[in-house]
């Protein structure tokens, strides 16, 4: 370290970065939990279907029982399958515990919010090995547009892959670190198996999250 930098600027620096991240993700956590939330497009047809299906007029969740085309007077039940099963689907958990759609989407986005902002904090630490550069790209993650609009808008799988795809990388790199440590061999299974069932889980958040399972597969 050159000694001509003051140790309290060295201190300083990481510090600051991390007090952006955590107030930041405060502040988005509060108005997550605290606040009503508009619905995109996308995920509105499933969200249709689970309260169908809660009142007995759809036979489950990913069923749309709507007016039949050719006759009106005339219902007619139609998969919801443009779309990948978890934008209903994590959503109804919630709602099937007790809690009113609004409290659940506002679950959902914030168990979405932190588990994707430690990933990336995670994973950015990995990757760059120091804790300083992970605190603030993660700052910087924070103050994205994206980042804010998760706050108030329910989107579905794009929210849902966010928060997911670093914990796919993290146990992908660390499957291969252990994979060429011969005595780490049974550490190495395990990770991969992970790094597997949530790269294959993907899919099942939006169907494009195949391609993040495909891409950390050959990393």
């Amino acid at each position: 370290m050159d000694s001509s930098i003051p140790r309290s600027d060295v201190v300083f620096m990481p510090r600051l970065a991390l007090l952006v991240w955590v107030v930041t993700l405060l502040i988005q956590l509060t108005i997550v939990i605290t606040t009503p939330k508009g619905i995109s497009w996308d995920p509105s047809y499933g969200l249709l279907a689970a309260q169908q299906q809660l009142i007995g007029m759809s036979p489950d969740i990913f069923t749309l029982v709507e007016a039949d085309p050719a006759n009106i007077t005339q219902l007619v039940a139609t998969p919801v399958s443009y779309w990948a099963p978890a934008y209903q689907a994590i959503p109804f958990a919630f709602r099937f515990a007790g809690l009113d759609w609004g409290m659940a989407l506002n679950l959902t986005l914030a168990t979405a919010l932190v588990a994707g902002a430690v990933g990336w904090f995670l994973y950015f630490a990995r990757v760059s090995s120091s804790c300083e550069i992970a605190c603030w790209l993660s700052a910087l993650l924070a103050l994205t547009r994206f980042r804010w609009t998760m706050a108030l808008t329910y989107d579905g799988g794009d929210q849902f892959i966010w928060a997911a795809s670093p914990w796919v990388l993290i146990f992908a790199a660390t499957a291969l670190r252990f994979a060429q440590e011969r005595e780490n061999a049974g550490a190495a299974w395990i990770y991969s198996t992970l790094a597997g069932a949530t790269g294959a889980s993907l899919f099942a958040l939006k169907y494009s999250g195949v391609f993040v399972a495909i891409g950390s597969a050959h990393a």
